[in-house]
């Protein structure tokens, strides 16, 4: 029952599932294009042809303030981690390639796992360092390439959560090196989320 801006449940057990509709933006974009042999393809006009495939994904953070830091002005995101799981059925997809992704196999699938952060590297300034390989990915940006037979795939799982792993790390951060440890342990800490996602696709 609704009371006022309130929801009430009266259950017996200890579970609610609940499924409602905003009005408003989410905070996260999600862009996923197709091209078949170099060329960008609709989704519901790929199905079923063959040839080499391209999928990109691209976790937008739209969600930021801007902030005076030493007289300049800068976008700083609201932390999210996100997680993304695409599975490519081997029976279909052959040759499979990924720029930032982990590839599995478990016999009938290639399983390809994503971890992004979106808007980390704009608020730490990483993106105005040119000078500085911090040996981190923090792409926001997937890729897979493929070769393909009579294409069809499974929806393409995403979460989203802005509970990032211990950060109290980059606290204490004070040079360029340290700071690459930190952002490597954050990276190894969203494993967990991806087992988790692997579970609920399980």
């Amino acid at each position: 029952t609704k009371e006022g801006d309130n929801l009430l449940w009266n259950v017996s057990g200890s579970d609610i599932y609940y499924q409602g509709t905003t009005n408003k933006d989410l905070r996260l974009d999600i862009k996923i294009k197709y091209y078949l042999d170099d060329k960008e393809i609709e989704a519901d006009d790929l199905a079923g042809k063959s040839g080499r495939v391209k999928i990109e994904l691209e976790v937008i953070n739209k969600d930021y303030n801007e902030v005076d830091i030493d007289g300049k002005t800068r976008k700083i995101y609201t932390p999210f981690t996100t997680a993304a799981v695409v599975t490519l059925p081997v029976d279909k997809f052959s040759s499979v390639k990924t720029d930032s992704g982990i590839m599995l196999s478990e016999g009938n699938n290639n399983i390809v796992s994503f971890v992004a952060f979106p808007g980390l590297e704009e608020s730490l300034g990483l993106d105005e360092i040119d000078d500085i390989d911090l040996d981190v990915n923090l792409s926001n940006k997937l890729t897979i390439e493929a070769d393909v037979d009579d294409f069809e795939l499974a929806p393409i799982m995403i979460t989203a959560t802005p509970k990032l792993p211990d950060l109290s790390e980059l606290d204490k951060v004070d040079t360029v090196d340290e700071l690459a440890d930190s952002l490597k342990q954050l990276k190894d800490g969203s494993d967990k989320l991806l087992d988790g996602t692997g579970q609920l696709k399980d």
